[in-house]
């Protein structure tokens, strides 16, 4: 699955170069290139090795609308595309109907104007019949989906309804709403936050765009104007985000903005993309040769324009390669530093069961904190497909005690070396155990090797 998320990232991204309307100029490729790790930069919170979505949201959103301006003149194809990526992003997430009705917006802007039809009511049927039938085969395969969730599984925390509002209302009352939203305000003008970051360099790096390329380059553009739409989106993301806190996620999770910087992580994201790829489009507006078909080497209005552009054009790409170094670079320290992380460590001793039980299994875990706080029970639940795992850090020097705890269990994991643990069983079991999965019989521990799998309950 990591696999699969990693090429269709790469296959989105790969799609903004066919924004390009002369792919031979080096600067303009140089640029994509750059916006592809500026977005690594805002998806730092969860990177790529994960399969969180928040940045295959933005990304397949970024591919969807960049198709529409490429297939505006190719109806079916067009039709075809947004009905296909409007589909596939329903299905990814349900709070992904907000970046469609992006792509809705954009796609109704285009068949409108791209529609010749004679007069108004003829062309009105036809926008609405191509956008109503567009639409219908996106949300067919959702409805679908949507069907067999609610027919097997009960209803999500995130999910928004009048019996989750009535619940909040009644269990966090007005006060809590107002702490929500409190929180909420000071996230946003906190300039630590790394979307509060990115949304001001979009907007400096959009005024400054415009003025150069209006001002230095007398070419009058439209990137303020683009720059108004960027920000009424991440407005009304914003709303949509506190929405989703104030009326579907539980107090403990709200009140402390749970994942706030990677869901608004994926609104900056898109921004930045659509912000970059429009730039992009208007830098290639102010060179003096206009006719593509004409650009050769020697197509610069002077020595000065043409050593400017090639050393923008060696800036930019040194910057892209450093910064997805720094992508790599993070990924790989993330990867080193997970090593020793309980979940590795708990397949190096055990393998995952797959039957749904009710066995009971003890997991050995030296970090308290892991089991105070629940993480070790649950991951091992999970693990193990069973409700009666549970994690445990401190041992017994009682022999009695020690045994009569351990009796409870059927099996005892040791994915970490333990002390009081190792301890415990050399004095008590006359077993020098550090590690390993173990079934618990009276007097001693019988040793499972990853390779039996026949041994689950």
């Amino acid at each position: 699955m990591l696999v699969a998320q990693f090429i269709l990232i790469w296959a989105a991204s790969y799609t903004i170069f066919a924004s390009l309307k002369d792919r031979s100029r080096g600067l303009n490729s140089m640029i994509l290139c750059l916006a592809i790790a500026l977005s690594y930069v805002f998806n730092i919170n969860i990177r790529l090795n994960n399969l969180l979505v928040d940045y295959v949201l933005a990304i397949i959103t970024v591919a969807a609308l960049v198709g529409i301006f490429v297939y505006k003149k190719r109806p079916k194809m067009l039709i075809f595309h947004v009905a296909l990526f409007s589909g596939t992003l329903l299905l990814i997430k349900n709070s992904a109907a907000f970046f469609v009705a992006i792509i809705a917006i954009y796609y109704l802007y285009t068949i409108i104007k791209q529609t010749k039809a004679g007069s108004l009511l003829k062309k009105g049927l036809k926008v609405t019949s191509l956008f109503s039938g567009t639409y219908l085969m996106a949300a067919i395969p959702f409805i679908w989906w949507e069907i067999h969730v609610h027919s097997t599984f009960t209803s999500s925390k995130h999910e928004i309804s009048a019996s989750a509002y009535q619940s909040q209302l009644a269990h966090d009352g007005l006060k809590g709403f107002l702490s929500i939203g409190q929180a909420f305000l000071h996230q946003i003008f906190n300039l630590g936050s790394l979307s509060t970051q990115g949304l001001i360099l979009i907007n400096i790096g959009l005024i400054s765009a415009w003025a150069i390329i209006k001002y230095a380059f007398n070419h009058p553009n439209n990137l303020f104007k683009l720059l108004g739409w960027l920000d009424l989106i991440t407005l009304l993301y914003y709303g949509s985000l506190l929405g989703m806190y104030i009326l579907s996620m539980p107090f403990a999770e709200a009140i402390t903005l749970d994942g706030f910087e990677r869901y608004m992580s994926t609104v900056i994201i898109l921004n930045l993309f659509i912000g970059i790829l429009c730039i992009v489009y208007v830098i290639d507006e102010t060179y003096y040769e206009q006719d593509i078909s004409k650009r050769s080497p020697r197509n610069f209005q002077s020595i000065w324009t043409k050593n400017s552009y090639q050393l923008a054009t060696f800036l930019t790409m040194f910057f892209a390669i450093i910064m997805m170094y720094s992508e790599i670079n993070g990924t790989n320290f993330t990867n080193n530093y997970n090593r020793r992380t309980l979940p590795v460590m708990l397949t190096k001793v055990a393998n995952p069961w797959t039957k749904q039980n009710n066995t009971k299994i003890l997991i050995v875990d030296p970090q308290k904190v892991e089991v105070v706080t629940y993480y070790t029970g649950y991951l091992a639940n999970y693990y193990f497909f069973t409700n009666n795992a549970t994690g445990q850090a401190t041992f017994s020097k009682s022999k009695v005690k020690f045994k009569k705890d351990l009796n409870q269990y059927k099996y005892v994991v040791i994915p970490k070396y333990d002390k009081s643990f190792t301890h415990g069983t050399t004095k008590f079991y006359h077993q020098k155990i550090k590690t390993g999965f173990y079934r618990i019989h009276k007097n001693h521990l019988q040793k499972i090797n990853l390779k039996d799998k026949t041994e689950y309950q």
